[in-house]
Protein backbone atom coordinates (compact mmCIF):
# COMPACT_ATOMS: atom_id res chain seq x y z
CA UNK A 1 0.00 0.00 0.00
CA UNK A 2 3.10 2.34 0.71
CA UNK A 3 6.27 2.71 -0.60
CA UNK A 4 9.35 2.55 1.33
CA UNK A 5 9.98 6.48 1.70
CA UNK A 6 6.55 6.59 2.81
CA UNK A 7 6.88 3.88 5.61
CA UNK A 8 10.42 5.11 6.75
CA UNK A 9 8.42 8.65 6.89
CA UNK A 10 5.27 6.73 9.10
CA UNK A 11 8.04 5.52 11.83
CA UNK A 12 10.16 8.59 11.93
CA UNK A 13 6.66 9.88 13.41
CA UNK A 14 7.45 7.66 16.59
CA UNK A 15 11.46 7.75 16.61
CA UNK A 16 12.21 8.48 19.86
CA UNK A 17 8.56 10.20 20.85
CA UNK A 18 7.79 8.97 24.44
CA UNK A 19 5.10 6.55 24.69
CA UNK A 20 2.92 4.88 27.00
CA UNK A 21 2.96 1.14 28.03
CA UNK A 22 -0.75 0.27 26.88
CA UNK A 23 -2.30 -0.39 23.71
CA UNK A 24 -4.11 3.55 23.85
CA UNK A 25 -2.38 5.71 26.75
CA UNK A 26 -5.40 6.32 28.77
CA UNK A 27 -5.21 2.26 29.58
CA UNK A 28 -1.33 2.71 30.65
CA UNK A 29 0.13 4.12 34.01
CA UNK A 30 0.63 7.32 32.20
CA UNK A 31 4.06 7.39 32.64
CA UNK A 32 6.05 8.59 29.36
CA UNK A 33 8.52 6.26 28.01
CA UNK A 34 10.92 5.89 24.83
CA UNK A 35 10.21 2.66 22.78
CA UNK A 36 14.07 1.24 22.41
CA UNK A 37 16.41 -2.14 23.78
CA UNK A 38 15.69 -0.96 26.87
CA UNK A 39 11.84 -0.87 27.00
CA UNK A 40 10.19 -3.30 29.55
CA UNK A 41 7.02 -3.79 28.07
CA UNK A 42 5.46 -5.23 25.09
CA UNK A 43 3.39 -2.68 24.25
CA UNK A 44 3.60 1.36 23.19
CA UNK A 45 0.89 3.74 22.20
CA UNK A 46 0.85 6.88 21.54
CA UNK A 47 -1.27 9.82 21.48
CA UNK A 48 -3.39 10.91 17.85
CA UNK A 49 -1.74 14.79 17.57
CA UNK A 50 1.19 12.78 16.89
CA UNK A 51 0.26 11.61 13.24
CA UNK A 52 -2.27 14.32 12.58
CA UNK A 53 -0.09 16.83 11.93
CA UNK A 54 1.34 14.89 9.12
CA UNK A 55 1.00 15.24 5.60
CA UNK A 56 1.27 11.29 4.32
CA UNK A 57 -0.67 10.36 7.39
CA UNK A 58 -3.58 12.73 6.60
CA UNK A 59 -3.94 12.15 3.31
CA UNK A 60 -3.96 8.76 4.11
CA UNK A 61 -7.02 9.58 6.08
CA UNK A 62 -8.94 11.51 3.35
CA UNK A 63 -8.33 10.10 0.64
CA UNK A 64 -11.73 10.41 -1.51
CA UNK A 65 -11.69 6.45 -2.79
CA UNK A 66 -10.82 5.11 0.91
CA UNK A 67 -13.82 7.10 2.01
CA UNK A 68 -16.16 6.27 -0.58
CA UNK A 69 -15.48 2.59 0.30
CA UNK A 70 -15.53 3.20 3.87
CA UNK A 71 -18.91 5.12 3.52
CA UNK A 72 -20.52 2.28 1.43
CA UNK A 73 -19.75 -0.09 4.30
CA UNK A 74 -21.20 2.32 6.92
CA UNK A 75 -23.83 3.68 4.58
CA UNK A 76 -23.58 7.13 5.82
CA UNK A 77 -20.31 9.63 5.56
CA UNK A 78 -18.00 8.17 8.23
CA UNK A 79 -15.72 10.00 11.16
CA UNK A 80 -12.24 9.87 12.47
CA UNK A 81 -12.86 8.48 16.18
CA UNK A 82 -9.56 7.15 16.73
CA UNK A 83 -6.01 6.72 15.70
CA UNK A 84 -3.29 5.07 17.09
CA UNK A 85 -0.04 3.46 16.68
CA UNK A 86 1.50 0.68 18.27
CA UNK A 87 4.71 -0.96 19.15
CA UNK A 88 4.73 -4.74 20.05
CA UNK A 89 7.90 -6.62 21.31
CA UNK A 90 8.36 -10.19 22.63
CA UNK A 91 8.99 -10.00 26.78
CA UNK A 92 7.49 -13.39 27.51
CA UNK A 93 4.12 -12.26 28.33
CA UNK A 94 0.42 -11.28 26.81
CA UNK A 95 -1.04 -8.18 26.43
CA UNK A 96 -5.09 -7.67 26.50
CA UNK A 97 -5.28 -7.25 22.61
CA UNK A 98 -3.28 -10.22 21.86
CA UNK A 99 -6.24 -12.74 23.46
CA UNK A 100 -9.48 -12.60 21.33
CA UNK A 101 -11.98 -9.88 21.59
CA UNK A 102 -14.42 -8.09 20.32
CA UNK A 103 -14.62 -4.60 19.51
CA UNK A 104 -17.87 -2.49 20.35
CA UNK A 105 -17.37 0.85 19.60
CA UNK A 106 -20.01 1.81 17.37
CA UNK A 107 -22.94 0.52 15.86
CA UNK A 108 -21.00 0.09 13.20
CA UNK A 109 -17.47 0.89 12.20
CA UNK A 110 -14.48 0.14 10.40
CA UNK A 111 -10.80 -0.30 11.28
CA UNK A 112 -7.46 0.23 9.15
CA UNK A 113 -3.81 -1.78 10.27
CA UNK A 114 -0.90 -0.44 8.59
CA UNK A 115 1.78 -2.82 9.33
CA UNK A 116 5.29 -0.42 9.30
CA UNK A 117 7.08 -3.37 9.92
CA UNK A 118 7.74 -6.70 8.26
CA UNK A 119 5.09 -8.81 10.10
CA UNK A 120 5.49 -12.87 10.19
CA UNK A 121 4.01 -15.72 12.37
CA UNK A 122 6.41 -15.03 15.18
CA UNK A 123 5.84 -11.04 15.44
CA UNK A 124 2.44 -10.68 15.86
CA UNK A 125 0.18 -11.20 12.46
CA UNK A 126 -3.58 -9.45 13.08
CA UNK A 127 -5.56 -13.44 13.40
CA UNK A 128 -9.24 -12.81 13.13
CA UNK A 129 -12.52 -15.58 13.07
CA UNK A 130 -14.08 -15.50 9.15
CA UNK A 131 -17.72 -13.85 9.31
CA UNK A 132 -17.81 -13.75 13.02
CA UNK A 133 -18.53 -9.64 12.85
CA UNK A 134 -22.03 -11.53 11.31
CA UNK A 135 -22.29 -13.93 14.35
CA UNK A 136 -21.81 -16.77 12.17
CA UNK A 137 -20.39 -19.49 14.12
CA UNK A 138 -17.08 -19.57 14.81
CA UNK A 139 -14.58 -20.71 12.21
CA UNK A 140 -11.14 -21.23 12.14
CA UNK A 141 -8.57 -18.65 12.90
CA UNK A 142 -6.68 -17.04 10.21
CA UNK A 143 -3.92 -14.69 10.19
CA UNK A 144 -2.42 -11.59 7.83
CA UNK A 145 1.34 -11.61 7.48
CA UNK A 146 2.86 -9.51 5.27
CA UNK A 147 5.79 -7.04 4.41
CA UNK A 148 5.89 -3.29 5.71
CA UNK A 149 3.20 -1.59 4.18
CA UNK A 150 0.80 -4.22 4.46
CA UNK A 151 -3.14 -2.67 5.09
CA UNK A 152 -5.78 -4.65 6.32
CA UNK A 153 -9.31 -3.44 6.38
CA UNK A 154 -11.45 -4.66 9.25
CA UNK A 155 -14.54 -4.70 11.31
CA UNK A 156 -13.43 -5.52 14.41
CA UNK A 157 -16.82 -6.63 15.53
CA UNK A 158 -15.14 -10.11 14.25
CA UNK A 159 -13.17 -12.10 16.98
CA UNK A 160 -9.76 -11.25 16.77
CA UNK A 161 -6.55 -10.72 18.21
CA UNK A 162 -2.64 -9.56 17.62
CA UNK A 163 -0.97 -13.02 17.94
CA UNK A 164 1.29 -12.81 20.79
CA UNK A 165 4.84 -12.39 19.90
CA UNK A 166 7.60 -15.30 20.20
CA UNK A 167 10.29 -13.07 18.78
CA UNK A 168 11.06 -9.62 17.51
CA UNK A 169 8.82 -6.62 17.24
CA UNK A 170 5.89 -5.35 15.23
CA UNK A 171 5.01 -1.74 14.46
CA UNK A 172 1.26 -1.07 13.16
CA UNK A 173 -0.28 2.70 12.30
CA UNK A 174 -4.53 2.04 13.11
CA UNK A 175 -7.41 4.42 12.81
CA UNK A 176 -11.12 3.87 12.87
CA UNK A 177 -13.76 5.27 10.94
CA UNK A 178 -17.36 5.56 12.58
CA UNK A 179 -21.08 6.88 12.00
CA UNK A 180 -20.37 9.95 15.07
CA UNK A 181 -18.30 10.85 18.02
CA UNK A 182 -19.08 7.64 19.98
CA UNK A 183 -18.57 6.18 23.48
CA UNK A 184 -15.09 4.53 22.48
CA UNK A 185 -13.91 8.25 21.52
CA UNK A 186 -14.62 9.80 24.72
CA UNK A 187 -13.79 6.44 27.01
CA UNK A 188 -10.34 6.96 25.37
CA UNK A 189 -10.06 10.36 26.09
CA UNK A 190 -8.79 11.05 22.08
CA UNK A 191 -10.36 14.69 22.80
CA UNK A 192 -7.00 15.13 24.21
CA UNK A 193 -5.31 14.12 20.92
CA UNK A 194 -6.69 17.39 19.23
CA UNK A 195 -4.43 19.47 16.56
CA UNK A 196 -5.14 23.37 15.47
CA UNK A 197 -6.90 22.87 12.28
CA UNK A 198 -4.67 25.08 10.72
CA UNK A 199 -2.18 22.61 11.27
CA UNK A 200 -4.42 19.69 9.58
CA UNK A 201 -5.82 22.08 6.61
CA UNK A 202 -2.14 23.50 5.44
CA UNK A 203 -1.97 19.69 4.24
CA UNK A 204 -5.36 18.44 2.77
CA UNK A 205 -8.07 20.62 1.27
CA UNK A 206 -10.31 22.38 3.68
CA UNK A 207 -13.84 21.75 2.54
CA UNK A 208 -16.93 20.49 4.33
CA UNK A 209 -16.28 16.59 3.71
CA UNK A 210 -12.92 17.31 5.56
CA UNK A 211 -14.17 19.16 8.08
CA UNK A 212 -16.66 17.03 9.26
CA UNK A 213 -14.52 13.93 8.48
CA UNK A 214 -11.63 15.43 11.02
CA UNK A 215 -13.96 17.52 13.32
CA UNK A 216 -13.59 15.29 16.32
CA UNK A 217 -9.46 15.95 16.42
CA UNK A 218 -9.47 19.51 15.65
CA UNK A 219 -9.67 22.73 17.37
Amino acid sequence: FLNTSEIDELKNIVNGLEGYNAHCPHHSDLVPRVYDENYEFNTCSYYPHEFLKNKLFLKLLTDPKTLSLVQSYLGCFPTVYSVNSWWHKFNGTVYDTQIFHRDTDDFKFLCFFLYLTDVDDDNGPHVYCPKSHINMPLQQPKSIKGKAGTLILADTFSMHKGNPLVSGERLVLWWRYGMYANNQYFMSQNEKGKVDSSEVFNHVEKNQHNEYLLRLFTK
